[in-house]
Protein backbone atom coordinates (compact mmCIF):
# COMPACT_ATOMS: atom_id res chain seq x y z
CA UNK A 1 0.00 0.00 0.00
CA UNK A 2 1.24 3.51 -0.34
CA UNK A 3 1.76 5.86 1.78
CA UNK A 4 0.34 9.33 1.44
CA UNK A 5 1.43 12.63 2.76
CA UNK A 6 -0.54 12.04 5.97
CA UNK A 7 1.06 8.85 6.95
CA UNK A 8 4.27 10.62 7.30
CA UNK A 9 2.91 13.77 10.06
CA UNK A 10 3.90 11.59 13.09
CA UNK A 11 6.82 8.95 14.01
CA UNK A 12 9.66 8.41 13.18
CA UNK A 13 11.83 10.48 9.90
CA UNK A 14 11.88 7.61 6.98
CA UNK A 15 14.54 7.63 5.16
CA UNK A 16 14.97 6.08 1.52
CA UNK A 17 19.27 5.52 0.43
CA UNK A 18 19.70 5.45 -3.19
CA UNK A 19 23.21 3.67 -4.04
CA UNK A 20 24.69 2.05 -6.95
CA UNK A 21 25.37 -1.44 -5.43
CA UNK A 22 24.78 -2.68 -1.73
CA UNK A 23 27.38 -1.55 0.38
CA UNK A 24 30.65 -3.76 1.36
CA UNK A 25 32.33 -2.37 4.16
CA UNK A 26 34.71 -5.52 4.54
CA UNK A 27 36.14 -4.62 1.19
CA UNK A 28 36.06 -0.92 0.56
CA UNK A 29 36.46 2.50 2.47
CA UNK A 30 33.39 3.83 0.67
CA UNK A 31 30.92 1.45 1.38
CA UNK A 32 32.39 1.92 5.41
CA UNK A 33 31.89 5.23 5.38
CA UNK A 34 27.69 5.16 3.86
CA UNK A 35 27.48 2.37 6.46
CA UNK A 36 28.34 4.79 9.34
CA UNK A 37 25.73 7.16 7.84
CA UNK A 38 23.22 4.91 7.79
CA UNK A 39 24.01 4.63 11.74
CA UNK A 40 23.82 7.67 12.23
CA UNK A 41 20.96 8.38 10.72
CA UNK A 42 19.70 4.94 13.11
CA UNK A 43 20.51 6.46 16.28
CA UNK A 44 19.19 9.77 15.32
CA UNK A 45 15.66 7.83 15.41
CA UNK A 46 15.59 7.54 11.72
CA UNK A 47 13.72 4.63 9.76
CA UNK A 48 16.56 3.49 6.72
CA UNK A 49 14.87 1.58 3.62
CA UNK A 50 18.22 1.00 1.69
CA UNK A 51 17.58 0.31 -2.27
CA UNK A 52 20.81 -0.62 -4.64
CA UNK A 53 20.95 0.17 -8.64
CA UNK A 54 22.70 -2.78 -9.29
CA UNK A 55 21.64 -5.93 -7.74
CA UNK A 56 24.33 -7.80 -7.45
CA UNK A 57 27.23 -5.30 -7.38
CA UNK A 58 30.11 -5.11 -9.58
CA UNK A 59 32.46 -7.70 -10.19
CA UNK A 60 35.40 -7.18 -7.30
CA UNK A 61 32.68 -6.44 -4.86
CA UNK A 62 30.21 -9.61 -5.09
CA UNK A 63 31.99 -11.72 -3.14
CA UNK A 64 30.45 -10.66 -0.26
CA UNK A 65 27.14 -8.97 -1.56
CA UNK A 66 24.78 -12.07 0.37
CA UNK A 67 26.22 -11.59 3.34
CA UNK A 68 26.31 -7.73 3.25
CA UNK A 69 22.70 -7.81 2.78
CA UNK A 70 21.80 -10.03 5.45
CA UNK A 71 24.06 -7.71 8.22
CA UNK A 72 21.74 -4.78 7.00
CA UNK A 73 18.76 -6.50 7.72
CA UNK A 74 19.81 -7.68 10.65
CA UNK A 75 21.04 -4.04 11.80
CA UNK A 76 17.14 -3.15 11.29
CA UNK A 77 17.60 -1.83 7.73
CA UNK A 78 14.78 -2.60 5.10
CA UNK A 79 16.44 -4.17 2.08
CA UNK A 80 15.07 -3.83 -1.33
CA UNK A 81 16.40 -5.79 -4.03
CA UNK A 82 14.89 -5.03 -7.67
CA UNK A 83 15.10 -7.84 -10.31
CA UNK A 84 18.01 -8.11 -12.14
CA UNK A 85 18.43 -5.42 -14.97
CA UNK A 86 15.67 -3.22 -13.22
CA UNK A 87 16.13 0.47 -12.03
CA UNK A 88 14.59 2.03 -8.92
CA UNK A 89 12.04 4.54 -10.47
CA UNK A 90 9.27 1.90 -10.21
CA UNK A 91 10.20 1.97 -6.37
CA UNK A 92 10.12 5.66 -6.20
CA UNK A 93 6.49 5.24 -7.68
CA UNK A 94 5.11 2.92 -5.62
CA UNK A 95 6.49 4.09 -2.47
CA UNK A 96 8.30 7.55 -3.09
CA UNK A 97 5.14 9.49 -0.87
CA UNK A 98 6.24 7.49 2.36
CA UNK A 99 10.07 8.92 2.63
CA UNK A 100 10.94 12.36 4.20
CA UNK A 101 14.34 12.03 3.23
CA UNK A 102 16.17 10.72 -0.11
CA UNK A 103 19.72 10.21 0.09
CA UNK A 104 21.49 9.23 -3.13
CA UNK A 105 24.79 7.84 -3.92
CA UNK A 106 27.23 8.47 -5.68
CA UNK A 107 27.24 11.31 -8.42
CA UNK A 108 25.86 9.17 -10.91
CA UNK A 109 22.86 7.66 -9.37
CA UNK A 110 21.77 11.54 -7.69
CA UNK A 111 22.19 12.74 -11.10
CA UNK A 112 19.54 10.12 -12.85
CA UNK A 113 17.20 9.59 -10.11
CA UNK A 114 16.97 13.03 -8.66
CA UNK A 115 14.30 13.77 -11.19
CA UNK A 116 12.50 10.96 -10.09
CA UNK A 117 12.65 11.94 -6.65
CA UNK A 118 11.18 14.98 -7.34
CA UNK A 119 8.43 13.95 -9.20
CA UNK A 120 7.09 10.43 -7.45
CA UNK A 121 8.50 12.38 -3.36
CA UNK A 122 7.95 15.53 -3.63
CA UNK A 123 7.86 16.42 -0.04
CA UNK A 124 11.13 14.57 0.91
CA UNK A 125 14.37 16.20 1.41
CA UNK A 126 16.56 15.44 -1.50
CA UNK A 127 20.10 14.68 -0.64
CA UNK A 128 22.99 14.56 -2.72
CA UNK A 129 25.99 12.62 -0.60
CA UNK A 130 28.79 12.85 -2.21
CA UNK A 131 31.63 9.53 -1.48
CA UNK A 132 34.25 11.95 -2.82
CA UNK A 133 34.12 14.55 -5.80
CA UNK A 134 34.25 12.78 -8.99
CA UNK A 135 35.53 15.84 -10.99
CA UNK A 136 38.44 16.40 -8.36
CA UNK A 137 39.66 13.01 -8.77
CA UNK A 138 39.50 12.51 -12.96
CA UNK A 139 41.13 16.21 -12.66
CA UNK A 140 43.71 15.08 -10.78
CA UNK A 141 43.97 11.45 -12.66
CA UNK A 142 44.02 13.23 -15.94
CA UNK A 143 46.96 15.75 -14.85
CA UNK A 144 49.14 13.03 -13.85
CA UNK A 145 48.03 10.74 -16.69
CA UNK A 146 47.64 13.12 -19.34
CA UNK A 147 45.36 11.17 -20.51
CA UNK A 148 42.25 12.97 -22.71
CA UNK A 149 39.50 10.65 -21.73
CA UNK A 150 40.38 11.49 -18.12
CA UNK A 151 39.73 14.87 -18.80
CA UNK A 152 36.92 14.61 -20.37
CA UNK A 153 34.99 12.39 -17.74
CA UNK A 154 35.91 15.28 -15.19
CA UNK A 155 34.75 17.85 -17.22
CA UNK A 156 31.28 16.15 -17.36
CA UNK A 157 31.05 15.38 -13.54
CA UNK A 158 31.65 18.55 -13.10
CA UNK A 159 28.79 19.58 -14.92
CA UNK A 160 26.97 16.70 -12.83
CA UNK A 161 28.23 17.53 -9.35
CA UNK A 162 27.82 21.39 -9.89
CA UNK A 163 23.76 20.84 -11.10
CA UNK A 164 23.30 18.23 -8.16
CA UNK A 165 24.60 20.86 -6.13
CA UNK A 166 22.11 23.42 -7.29
CA UNK A 167 18.84 21.53 -6.97
CA UNK A 168 19.36 19.08 -4.57
CA UNK A 169 18.10 19.95 -1.05
CA UNK A 170 21.60 19.32 0.53
CA UNK A 171 24.50 18.02 -0.49
CA UNK A 172 27.20 16.01 1.86
CA UNK A 173 30.84 15.89 1.68
CA UNK A 174 33.56 14.43 3.75
CA UNK A 175 35.79 17.51 3.93
CA UNK A 176 36.17 21.17 4.03
CA UNK A 177 38.24 21.09 1.31
CA UNK A 178 35.61 19.67 -1.00
CA UNK A 179 32.74 21.84 0.53
CA UNK A 180 34.71 24.91 -0.59
CA UNK A 181 35.69 23.44 -3.99
CA UNK A 182 31.71 22.99 -4.11
CA UNK A 183 30.68 25.67 -2.89
CA UNK A 184 33.50 27.70 -5.48
CA UNK A 185 31.37 26.20 -7.84
CA UNK A 186 27.86 26.64 -6.86
CA UNK A 187 28.08 29.34 -4.21
CA UNK A 188 24.44 28.96 -3.16
CA UNK A 189 24.36 25.81 -2.19
CA UNK A 190 23.88 24.01 0.97
CA UNK A 191 26.88 21.61 1.79
CA UNK A 192 27.42 19.49 4.91
CA UNK A 193 30.46 18.36 5.55
CA UNK A 194 29.84 14.68 7.27
CA UNK A 195 33.30 12.50 7.69
CA UNK A 196 33.54 9.21 8.95
CA UNK A 197 33.10 7.26 12.23
CA UNK A 198 36.36 5.48 13.68
CA UNK A 199 36.84 3.88 16.62
CA UNK A 200 40.37 3.33 17.48
CA UNK A 201 41.45 -0.31 18.60
CA UNK A 202 45.36 -0.24 18.07
CA UNK A 203 47.50 -3.45 18.58
CA UNK A 204 49.36 -3.89 21.21
CA UNK A 205 52.64 -4.78 19.51
CA UNK A 206 55.11 -2.24 20.67
CA UNK A 207 57.85 -0.90 17.62
CA UNK A 208 60.64 -3.51 18.20
CA UNK A 209 58.28 -6.48 17.75
CA UNK A 210 57.17 -4.72 14.00
CA UNK A 211 58.41 -4.47 10.98
CA UNK A 212 58.40 -3.43 7.58
CA UNK A 213 55.36 -1.50 5.50
CA UNK A 214 51.66 -2.11 4.75
CA UNK A 215 49.98 -0.40 2.25
CA UNK A 216 45.80 -1.42 2.07
CA UNK A 217 43.27 -0.86 -0.75
CA UNK A 218 40.99 -2.21 -2.84
CA UNK A 219 42.49 -1.91 -6.42
CA UNK A 220 39.43 -1.68 -8.26
CA UNK A 221 40.22 1.58 -7.64
CA UNK A 222 42.74 2.84 -10.08
CA UNK A 223 44.65 5.58 -7.53
CA UNK A 224 46.06 2.27 -5.53
CA UNK A 225 47.20 0.73 -8.42
CA UNK A 226 48.81 3.55 -9.67
CA UNK A 227 50.22 4.44 -6.16
CA UNK A 228 51.87 0.91 -5.68
CA UNK A 229 53.26 0.49 -9.25
CA UNK A 230 54.74 4.36 -8.71
CA UNK A 231 56.27 3.66 -4.93
CA UNK A 232 57.86 0.14 -5.98
CA UNK A 233 59.26 1.88 -9.07
CA UNK A 234 60.46 5.47 -8.10
CA UNK A 235 59.77 5.33 -4.28
CA UNK A 236 60.58 2.02 -2.54
CA UNK A 237 64.54 1.62 -4.22
CA UNK A 238 65.67 4.79 -2.02
CA UNK A 239 64.01 3.30 1.10
CA UNK A 240 65.73 -0.23 0.26
CA UNK A 241 69.23 1.67 -0.35
CA UNK A 242 69.00 3.46 3.37
CA UNK A 243 67.62 -0.44 4.88
CA UNK A 244 67.55 -3.45 2.38
CA UNK A 245 65.57 -5.36 5.41
CA UNK A 246 62.34 -2.57 4.82
CA UNK A 247 59.74 -4.95 3.45
CA UNK A 248 56.54 -4.17 1.64
CA UNK A 249 53.69 -5.87 1.82
CA UNK A 250 50.39 -5.03 -0.29
CA UNK A 251 46.98 -6.00 1.20
CA UNK A 252 43.42 -5.51 -1.19
CA UNK A 253 40.95 -6.52 -3.31
CA UNK A 254 41.46 -7.57 -7.14
CA UNK A 255 44.72 -7.21 -7.39
CA UNK A 256 44.93 -8.78 -11.22
CA UNK A 257 47.22 -7.97 -13.29
CA UNK A 258 48.40 -4.63 -13.00
CA UNK A 259 49.62 -4.88 -9.24
CA UNK A 260 50.63 -8.91 -8.65
CA UNK A 261 53.53 -8.25 -11.11
CA UNK A 262 54.89 -6.18 -8.36
CA UNK A 263 55.49 -8.96 -5.70
CA UNK A 264 59.22 -10.15 -5.78
CA UNK A 265 62.17 -9.99 -3.49
CA UNK A 266 60.92 -7.53 -0.07
CA UNK A 267 57.38 -7.24 -1.74
CA UNK A 268 54.75 -9.49 -1.41
CA UNK A 269 50.75 -9.20 -3.16
CA UNK A 270 48.35 -10.71 -0.88
CA UNK A 271 45.03 -9.74 -1.91
CA UNK A 272 42.05 -9.58 -0.07
CA UNK A 273 42.34 -10.75 4.03
CA UNK A 274 39.09 -11.10 5.27
CA UNK A 275 40.61 -10.40 9.41
CA UNK A 276 43.73 -6.92 8.98
CA UNK A 277 44.53 -7.95 12.59
CA UNK A 278 47.71 -9.82 11.88
CA UNK A 279 48.63 -7.08 8.88
CA UNK A 280 48.58 -3.75 10.92
CA UNK A 281 49.69 -5.76 14.20
CA UNK A 282 52.80 -6.73 12.19
CA UNK A 283 53.34 -3.49 10.44
CA UNK A 284 55.50 -0.60 11.51
CA UNK A 285 54.79 1.98 9.03
CA UNK A 286 51.50 2.50 6.87
CA UNK A 287 52.37 4.02 3.14
CA UNK A 288 49.75 5.96 1.35
CA UNK A 289 51.72 6.92 -1.86
CA UNK A 290 48.70 8.18 -3.73
CA UNK A 291 48.74 10.79 -6.54
CA UNK A 292 45.24 11.35 -6.88
CA UNK A 293 42.13 10.66 -6.04
CA UNK A 294 39.21 12.78 -3.45
CA UNK A 295 37.38 12.47 -0.51
CA UNK A 296 39.08 11.14 2.59
CA UNK A 297 40.94 8.08 2.61
CA UNK A 298 39.81 5.71 4.50
CA UNK A 299 42.76 3.17 4.32
CA UNK A 300 44.75 6.13 6.43
CA UNK A 301 42.04 6.21 9.08
CA UNK A 302 42.15 2.56 9.59
CA UNK A 303 46.01 2.51 10.02
CA UNK A 304 46.14 5.28 12.21
CA UNK A 305 43.18 3.19 14.61
CA UNK A 306 45.02 0.52 14.88
CA UNK A 307 48.02 2.13 16.01
CA UNK A 308 50.58 2.14 12.92
CA UNK A 309 51.44 5.85 11.78
CA UNK A 310 51.82 6.58 8.20
CA UNK A 311 53.67 7.99 5.79
CA UNK A 312 51.28 10.14 2.80
CA UNK A 313 51.31 12.41 0.18
CA UNK A 314 49.27 15.45 0.41
CA UNK A 315 46.54 13.78 -1.60
CA UNK A 316 46.44 10.96 0.97
CA UNK A 317 46.13 13.61 3.46
CA UNK A 318 43.18 15.63 2.31
CA UNK A 319 40.48 16.14 4.69
CA UNK A 320 42.09 14.08 7.83
CA UNK A 321 43.15 17.12 9.37
CA UNK A 322 46.68 15.34 9.92
CA UNK A 323 49.93 17.31 10.76
CA UNK A 324 52.88 16.70 9.43
CA UNK A 325 55.38 15.29 11.97
CA UNK A 326 52.66 15.11 14.77
CA UNK A 327 50.19 12.97 13.71
CA UNK A 328 51.62 11.97 10.27
CA UNK A 329 54.32 12.68 7.83
CA UNK A 330 53.51 13.90 4.63
CA UNK A 331 56.04 14.25 1.61
CA UNK A 332 54.87 14.69 -2.32
CA UNK A 333 58.30 13.86 -4.05
CA UNK A 334 59.33 10.24 -4.42
CA UNK A 335 62.71 11.22 -2.46
CA UNK A 336 61.30 12.95 0.21
CA UNK A 337 58.47 10.74 0.70
CA UNK A 338 61.21 7.76 0.73
CA UNK A 339 63.44 9.58 3.40
CA UNK A 340 59.87 9.97 6.02
CA UNK A 341 59.57 6.35 5.17
CA UNK A 342 63.08 5.26 6.87
CA UNK A 343 62.79 7.96 9.78
CA UNK A 344 59.41 6.66 10.44
CA UNK A 345 60.66 3.05 10.81
CA UNK A 346 63.67 3.55 12.13
CA UNK A 347 63.41 6.55 15.13
CA UNK A 348 61.51 4.92 18.16
CA UNK A 349 60.23 8.17 19.48
CA UNK A 350 59.29 9.44 16.19
CA UNK A 351 56.97 6.56 15.96
CA UNK A 352 55.66 6.84 19.13
CA UNK A 353 54.86 10.32 18.76
CA UNK A 354 53.49 9.96 15.87
CA UNK A 355 50.89 6.73 16.34
CA UNK A 356 49.73 8.96 19.19
CA UNK A 357 48.91 12.13 17.44
CA UNK A 358 47.14 9.99 14.88
CA UNK A 359 44.64 8.45 17.92
CA UNK A 360 44.13 11.76 19.01
CA UNK A 361 43.18 13.50 15.62
CA UNK A 362 40.83 9.94 15.55
CA UNK A 363 39.39 11.04 19.13
CA UNK A 364 38.70 14.58 18.10
CA UNK A 365 37.61 14.50 14.53
CA UNK A 366 35.90 11.24 13.39
CA UNK A 367 33.74 10.13 16.39
CA UNK A 368 29.98 9.35 16.31
CA UNK A 369 29.32 12.63 18.39
CA UNK A 370 31.04 14.71 15.09
CA UNK A 371 28.42 12.84 12.74
CA UNK A 372 25.63 12.80 14.33
CA UNK A 373 25.92 16.60 15.05
CA UNK A 374 25.82 17.10 11.56
CA UNK A 375 23.71 14.72 10.07
CA UNK A 376 20.86 16.19 13.22
CA UNK A 377 20.89 19.29 10.88
CA UNK A 378 19.45 17.18 7.89
CA UNK A 379 16.82 15.50 10.16
CA UNK A 380 15.91 18.32 11.68
CA UNK A 381 15.04 20.11 8.35
CA UNK A 382 13.06 17.03 7.00
CA UNK A 383 11.16 17.37 10.24
CA UNK A 384 9.89 20.90 10.05
CA UNK A 385 9.25 19.64 6.68
CA UNK A 386 6.85 17.47 7.47
CA UNK A 387 5.16 19.48 10.34
CA UNK A 388 4.74 21.98 7.57
CA UNK A 389 3.27 20.07 5.04
CA UNK A 390 1.13 18.73 7.98
CA UNK A 391 -0.70 22.05 8.95
CA UNK A 392 -1.08 23.02 5.05
CA UNK A 393 -2.73 19.76 4.49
Amino acid sequence: MTAGPAARRDGPVRVLYLADRVLTPALDGASSRQLEILRSLQRLGCRITFAAHHRDSFYAFARTVEQDVAALRSADVEVVRQPAGAHLEPLLVARGAEFDVVVMSPYPIAHRYLGAVRRHAPGALAVYNAIDLGHVQHFRRARATGNVPDLMRALDAKRQETALARDADAVLVCSEQERETLLGACPGARVLVVGHVVRPDPSPAPFDARSGLLFLGSFAHSANVDAMRYFVAEVLPAVRRADPGIDLAIVGLDPQGDVTPLAGPGVSVTGWVGDLDAEFARARVFVAPLRWGAGIKIKVLDSLARGVPAVVTPVAAEGLHLVDGDSALVAAEPGAFAAAVVRLHEERELWERVAAGGRAVLQRRFSVEAMDATLSAAVRTATERRRFDAAAG
